[in-house]
Order: structure tokens, then C-alpha cells, then sequence
């Protein structure tokens, strides 16, 4: 059972032709999402972490939040938006994954884990976006993806749906309220302009190419060490026996990623 189903355009192939029910739920909460379109995202989150600071509390629609949830998927990110808003230790809860190169990164802050004590600001990356509960009366979540870094960009039908149930405290008027702060430009490698479509068939193709060169070295006796090193589709796998196939949860990985970015 999952509560974050994908497409089926993404299933794995391991899983065809076995039965899907939907689970209808009753009484469901309904999430408001609010947009906040920004140039710079962290700019705009160093601004609302300022507003906290200023007067204690961020007011939206009269009432009051006097704690911040920042979920952003990038360590580098987080110790940027500390620097710059001069956070210090005793006001951040940093949730991420306990290594050395993240400590580093973090030199001067304490990493914690979801159940440490609550503090004003709490940032989070994709180590606790699942299955780690968050209880505050005020608090407030805040999704930030930057297009300039892709380990912040995240999928609208799994990843904010899991985000949007951390926080946990019934009474907490903004249960059921998140806040992305989000842009749309940078470099990609995609090609945004084609519809997703377009861009299946452009998949269609390379696969294609990647099963000719499949059969063929498959195939070839003399010079098959030659012809392997040839191999440079990230398409093809090696099934350790010496053959080779089609690795398609690479395929319906990028035509996923395809739909994130869009």
C-alpha cells in the first residue's frame, strides 16, 4: 500500500498486470497551496524568515505562526539562508542526513533529528520528508524549489503530498496550509518547450537506437570487448551475465523528470 501512488506512465514493468485499487477516503482535508513565484527563491525565504524575526510571528488571514518549517533538498541551500539571515544555533532545527561532509557544510550548527525539541526555524531535506511526524501549535510549512539546483525540485503528485502531512497537530490552524516558493528559470537540460508527448517520442527514439546496439553486441562474437566499450546510453545495463538489456526504469525515470520540471 502506498499513500503516494505514481502514473502509470512510471510503474515499474515488474509490476504490469497486477491489480490496482484505490483506496476512497471519507472526510478528506483539503490542502491549500499557496504560490509564491519568486526570481530568487531563497531571497524570498530569507525575507519571510526576517519577517519572523521582526515581529516574532508571520500573520496570514489573522492568525498568527510563530514557527517555520523550510523543506528544501539541498544542505548547501540551507547553510546559505543561515548565513545570510544570520540565524544562530539556538533558533534553527536542521534535519538531515548526520555525515561528515553535511557537517561541514553546517559548521557551526547542530544537525538534529524530527524528534529533537521544536526551535523558531526548522529546516528539512528529503531525509524526513517521509514517515518523521512534526507537531507545533503555529507552525507553518514552507516547500522551497530553486530551478538552478535540480535536488530541490520536487514532484507536485508524491513528494508535496508527503510534505504536507509532517506537521501533525490537529488544533494547528495551518495544518492544512503550505506555502511554495518556487521559480522557473536557470539552465535545464530539458527541452520545456516540447509537450510531453513530443518528448516521449524523442525517448521512443533513443530507445530504439539503444536496442539496436543492444542486439548487436549481444550478438557479436569477435570484438565484443570493443563493442561494449562503445556503449554510452545510460539506456543499457549489463544483467551480469555478460548480456545486456534495456534498463526501462531509467526510460520512465526521465519521462518523469520530464513532468517535475514542467
Amino acid at each position: 500500500m502506498s499513500a503516494t501512488p505514481i502514473s502509470p506512465d512510471f510503474t515499474p514493468s515488474v509490476l504490469d498486470g497486477i491489480e490496482q485499487i484505490d483506496a476512497v477516503w471519507e472526510n478528506t482535508d483539503t490542502l491549500i497551496v499557496k504560490l509564491e513565484q519568486t526570481n530568487n527563491p531563497y531571497v524570498k525565504a530569507a525575507n519571510i524568515i526576517n519577517e519572523y524575526k521582526t515581529n516574532g510571528y508571520l500573520e496570514i488571514n489573522g492568525k498568527r505562526s510563530y514557527e517555520a518549517f523550510f523543506f528544501i533538498n539541498s544542505v548547501t541551500d540551507i547553510a546559505a539562508i543561515l548565513k545570510h539571515c544570520n540565524l544562530s544555533n539556538d533558533e534553527v532545527k536542521i534535519v538531515c542526513a548526520s555525515e561528515d561532509k553535511n557537517q561541514a557544510k553546517l559548521s557551526g550548527y547542530t544537525i538534529s533529528n524530527s524528534r529533537d525539541a521544536n526551535k523558531k526555524f526548522t529546516f528539512i531535506t528529503s531525509k524526513s520528508f517521509e514517515g518523521a511526524d512534526y507537531f507545533s501549535d503555529t507552525g507553518l510549512c514552507f516547500v522551497v524549489s530553486n530551478s538552478r539546483n535540480k535536488n530541490t525540485l520536487l514532484d507536485i503528485s508524491t513528494d508535496i503530498y508527503q510534505i504536507a502531512g509532517r506537521i501533525r497537530t490537529e488544533t494547528n490552524p495551518f495544518r492544512n496550509t503550505l506555502v511554495h516558493i518556487f521559480n522557473t528559470t536557470g539552465k535545464r537540460k530539458l527541452n520545456l518547450d516540447i509537450t510531453y508527448d513530443e518528448y516521449k517520442i524523442s525517448i521512443q527514439n533513443e530507445i530504439e537506437l539503444a536496442t539496436k546496439i543492444i542486439n548487436a553486441v549481444n550478438e557479436a562474437n569477435n570484438g565484443k570487448g570493443i563493442a561494449e566499450k562503445m556503449i554510452k546510453s545510460e539506456y543499457i545495463m549489463n544483467d551480469g551475465n555478460g548480456k545486456y538489456l534495456l534498463n526501462d526504469m531509467v526510460v520512465k525515470l526521465d519521462l518523469m523528470n520530464f513532468k517535475i520540471e514542467q
